[in-house]
């Protein structure tokens, strides 16, 4: 599913679910020296060597959530260029992508929003966010990742990580195993 092209997954509850693997394009880079600095001086020092040493996408996974051709929810991950990890983190390339054909944003509007994982206050407690989840693990698993990072992790997402079996190392960063999450599976996972 390398094509760039958004394809439809499963429909659960009356969402539908989008999901587009981009590769980085070769001829751009994604993170600048410049944008690296900016982001520094926001973070603690021993994060900086992180995002100098790890934090470079070779792919990025975007999967939305669609009631009645309006969009309600997003997620954003990259795989890292090691292939064996992947991040979500504030970086919102979904903001620059096409959205499938009639499909409309301005509710939720994409822009505003820098988070790795949003739904919409209205569809929130529908299981959006662990569909997407899920959805999630399963791709990563396919491309043979076997860690997820999550990094800046805003307040009001710490529930759903720890609910989904985030092992945190800090109120702003945690992990998961992919091999234990994919072999969870959807049923096992609380609703969120």
């Amino acid at each position: 599913m390398e094509n760039n092209e958004w394809n439809k997954l499963n429909s659960k509850d009356g969402y539908e679910y989008y999901i587009l693997e981009k590769d980085k394009p070769k001829d751009k880079p994604i993170i600048s020296l410049s944008s690296i600095r900016t982001e520094a001086r926001n973070i603690n020092p021993s994060r900086q060597i992180k995002i100098l040493q790890i934090d470079v996408p070779a792919k990025f996974i975007d999967i939305l959530a669609v009631k009645n051709r309006e969009l309600v929810g997003f997620l954003e991950a990259s795989i890292l260029e090691d292939g064996k990890t992947a991040s979500m983190s504030m970086q919102t390339q979904l903001a620059k992508m096409n959205l499938p054909e009639g499909i409309d944003d301005t509710k939720l509007n994409i822009h505003r929003h820098n988070g790795a994982i949003f739904v919409d206050e209205e569809h929130r407690r529908h299981g959006i966010a662990k569909n997407m989840m899920n959805e999630l693990f399963k791709k990563l698993k396919e491309h043979g990742v076997n860690k997820l990072s999550v990094h800046d992790i805003k307040e009001d997402a710490i529930e759903l990580y720890k609910t989904t079996g985030a092992e945190f190392e800090n109120e702003k960063e945690a992990t998961y195993n992919i091999e234990e999450m994919v072999l969870k599976g959807p049923e096992n996972t609380p609703e969120i």
